[in-house]
């Protein structure tokens, strides 16, 4: 666990140093929805309402990274919040959690524009499943979690300075299978926040083409996680992945991407990804378009997806 953390805080400290101006902007936020189950094994009915009380600090990018000129100079970011999760209030508890995340505006010097944010990082639930003391929380089984959040929505400039927001806030928990049971939670809140900016830094907004040495190109990971057995209580059994793919660069931000993904779960080989092929289209100002074919097979099952992302 402390390296878990450590590695943690070195990724949040991480994303900010992106950020390139030192004078943050503040944030306070406030949202309000329900949990949505998803499952039928769910041993309780949510219900009332879930709030989130949340706090932030974004740096503005500006543009010395040709990254933050593709994406129409994002802000980085983390939040710290804490929150209700609803009712039961004695099967569920309360959530707190922190999340680096990014911020894409449109057109982020007019009035009215429109704003999507999307991050993950950790969250401490207090009221994890217990055989004893909590035996109907069937969605959490354990204190530590991964936490991932979305939301979007319409934002109002007032001055030059601050602005408030109004959108849809999704977020996520769960320990991905660490311990039993993990059914996840997720949440559908609406909105509001407040930011104050402490500078309006200048921004670079020539975009120049850097071409790379080689158009071609490549990346491997391997990953190693623990998963306990639908067991509750029971023995973990080690996850360790494999992954690899090769890039062409066709023309100047633009690649075609072939690879593969490798599993291996305690003594079964459950997973295997047999083609994985991406086109990337990468633009200034514009968002990167991604086709993937993905076929995947188990030890149980075979099945074929095809996904536009």
């Amino acid at each position: 666990m402390i390296r878990l953390l450590s590695s943690f805080i070195f990724y949040c400290l991480g994303i900010s140093l992106y950020a390139q101006v030192s004078v943050p902007d503040w944030e306070i936020a406030y949202s309000v929805g329900r949990i949505v189950p998803h499952s039928e094994k769910f041993a309780y009915r949510p219900r009332g309402v879930s709030q989130f009380f949340r706090g932030a600090v974004l740096w503005q990018t500006g543009g010395t990274h040709d990254w933050t000129r593709y994406y129409g100079f994002p802000r980085v970011g983390v939040q710290l919040y804490h929150g209700e999760l609803g009712a039961p209030q004695q099967i569920l508890g309360d959530v707190w959690s922190i999340n680096p995340f990014l911020d894409f505006n449109t057109r982020d010097s007019n009035k009215w524009s429109m704003y999507v944010r999307t991050g993950f990082g950790m969250a401490y639930l207090t009221k994890p499943f217990h055989i004893v003391n909590n035996p109907l929380q069937t969605a959490i089984g354990s204190h530590y979690n991964i936490s991932v959040n979305a939301s979007a929505g319409f934002q109002r400039r007032i001055g030059e300075r601050m602005c408030w927001r109004l959108g849809i806030y999704i977020a996520h928990f769960s320990n991905g299978n660490r311990k039993a049971p993990n059914l996840g939670l997720n949440i559908f809140q609406a909105d509001v926040s407040l930011r104050y900016s402490m500078n309006r830094p200048a921004r670079s907004s020539d975009l120049k083409i850097h071409e790379p040495r080689s158009k071609w190109s490549s990346q491997w990971l391997i990953s190693y996680a623990a998963k306990e057995g639908k067991i509750i209580g029971g023995p973990s059994f080690p996850v360790v992945g494999f992954s690899g793919d090769i890039a062409y660069q066709y023309k100047p931000y633009r690649y075609v991407r072939t690879g593969m993904d490798l599993e291996y779960h305690g003594e079964r080989l459950i997973g295997f990804t047999v083609v994985n092929l991406s086109l990337i289209r990468m633009s200034a100002g514009k968002k990167a378009f991604r086709f993937k074919l993905l076929h995947h097979t188990n030890g149980y099952s075979e099945t074929s997806h095809l996904n536009f992302v």
